[in-house]
């Protein structure tokens, strides 16, 4: 990656490809192990930094395989010169790119299609016509790319996603005062290396300003805030700074995603912040968890800093790893998330709620069948709180579920929802109608892959509507948000073939008539 001394974050112009849009010219498929990348010039050559691939040709009637060569002073966009290209005959086109699969899931080659008009059929025909001599391993084992494109739907005002030159994926999605929104997530970089995100859009999903962060190591913002003058606030983890293998970080910004400032927080620990809050003297509150060297039992943690990011106080909650912090309606603080019985080793999900002093006023954990995981929180209009998330229940892969409890943390419903395969939630809001709406993933229910999953429950937690979303690939919505006009938008990734699985950070926003 290129760090980023002046503090103002690597701005990464971003574009939404929208539904129906087209595809670049460049492809990039992060493996297990190593990356593909390619990239097309016009019908005449395409270069790949991976040798034993394969370009395709229209030869005639057929379509051939011919092998690129080693080819170092060719300017490619991968910034070294481990290069092999192919360039076209005068009686030849460039159609397409088979990719072998190497460093994917099970053996295979992917047929990826020239996206420069360069021929007039589609992948289908190709494979029915190529000559399996000329492709080597790759003959009987070759199949489409699957291209990630999400559909129209009629319940979809907007869906997208966003291009980036590597694997990226939102984490988290809030609704900005001028009614766009802003996603924080992860984005992998050029030299490997994993970078912090933020991406802000208008209301229409059109990018204002896309940002990474980081050093030479990992860094991934899970939570962001709009700050009381006009800024953001992001927390989550860093490797590259600070102490221990990782630590809670807070990045703070302008209004353009420039740095302000960057704290790290912990003791020579595991420490990630998984939510943020800026209380009312302008400073901030982190919540996370904490885990000795060497152990795998975590703690729940939070961290109280003023304006300026300097720690004014922490406090560790025995017990179990957070996947999501809210503010309560008294000022106070409330962590979900998953602990573990030192008995049965089952896991369960686990509420804390706090005084605005991080002193714990509450603690209890849910004991129902096939509810492991929290992934998502919210306080609900009686005060008491609504958490989601996924677990595994009997004949199940894993099921998305919702538990409601009252304001002291007692169960008062549990439902789940889904079908044969997995589901699982990592959002949940309440609806002005007292009901609530869940967001995740389902690879039940057909699904190719897996697809973006929308319920909406009724207050009493019973299904309303739910529906199935996404492309050919494997999609999943982190979090989502109401929007102004009644809707909703939720944010995630998608992502491409089975056998190697590039992501793109989506936006998904609905229409306001979902019942």
């Amino acid at each position: 990656m290129t760090n980023d001394d002046s503090g103002t974050g690597i701005d990464r112009r971003g574009v939404l490809k929208m539904i129906g849009g087209t595809t670049a010219g460049i492809g990039l498929l992060s493996g297990t192990a190593s990356a593909h990348r390619w990239t097309f010039d016009g019908c005449e050559s395409v270069c790949t930094d991976t040798d034993g691939n394969y370009a395709v040709v229209e030869a005639g009637v057929r379509y051939e395989g011919r092998k690129p060569q080693a080819a170092p002073e060719r300017d490619a966009p991968w910034g070294h010169d481990n290069t092999f290209c192919y360039t076209a005959a005068d009686d030849e086109r460039v159609v397409g790119f088979i990719e072998e699969d190497e460093y994917g899931k099970g053996e295979g080659c992917t047929l990826h299609v020239n996206p420069n008009d360069c021929v007039s059929v589609g992948a289908d025909e190709i494979l029915s016509l190529i000559d399996g001599t000329t492709i080597g391993a790759c003959d009987d084992v070759l199949y489409p790319a699957c291209d990630p494109t999400l559909p129209e739907a009629d319940w979809v005002d907007f869906a997208g996603t966003f291009e980036s030159e590597r694997d990226a994926s939102a984490q988290s999605l809030i609704r900005t005062t001028d009614g766009g929104f802003a996603l924080v997530g992860r984005r992998l970089t050029g030299d490997g290396d994993i970078d912090a995100s933020l991406l802000v859009t208008d209301g229409d999903g059109d990018v204002e300003f896309d940002r990474t962060y980081g050093g030479d190591e990992t860094e991934v913002t899970y939570d962001v805030v709009e700050t009381s003058d006009g800024g953001f606030a992001m927390a989550g983890l860093t490797e590259s700074y600070g102490d221990g293998s990782s630590s809670g970080w807070l990045v703070k910004t302008d209004g353009e995603g420039n740095v302000e400032f960057t704290e790290a927080y912990g003791d020579g620990r595991r420490d990630r912040a998984y939510g943020l809050v800026q209380t009312a003297d302008g400073g901030f509150v982190l919540g996370g968890d904490t885990t000795p060297p060497d152990s795998l039992d975590s703690d729940f943690w939070l961290v109280k800093t003023d304006e300026a990011g300097t720690e004014e106080f922490t406090r560790t909650y025995d017990g179990g790893t957070v996947e999501a912090m809210i503010r309560t309606s008294d000022g106070g603080f409330a962590l979900a998330g998953t602990t573990r019985s030192d008995d049965s080793f089952e896991n369960s999900p686990r509420l804390l709620k706090t005084d605005e002093e991080g002193n714990e006023e509450l603690s209890t954990v849910i004991d129902s069948e096939g509810v492991d995981q929290a992934n998502a929180l919210a306080q609900t209009a009686d005060g008491g709180f609504a958490l989601a998330g996924s677990g595994v229940a009997e004949g199940r892969a894993g099921e998305c579920w919702l538990v409601k409890t009252d304001e002291a943390g007692n169960e008062e419903f549990t439902r789940s929802y889904g079908g044969e395969a997995l589901d699982l939630a990592d959002g949940v809001v309440q609806t002005d109608d007292g009901g609530f709406a869940l967001a995740g993933l389902t690879e039940s229910f057909d699904a190719e892959g897996s697809d973006i999953y929308f319920v909406r429950t009724d207050e009493a937690g019973e299904v309303t509507s739910e529906r199935v979303y996404g492309s050919c690939g494997h999609d999943r919505a982190r979090d989502l948000v109401r929007t102004a006009d009644g809707g909703f938008a939720l944010a995630g990734d998608v992502a491409g073939s089975e056998r190697i699985r590039p992501t793109e950070m989506a936006l998904v926003k609905t229409t306001t008539d979902l019942e």
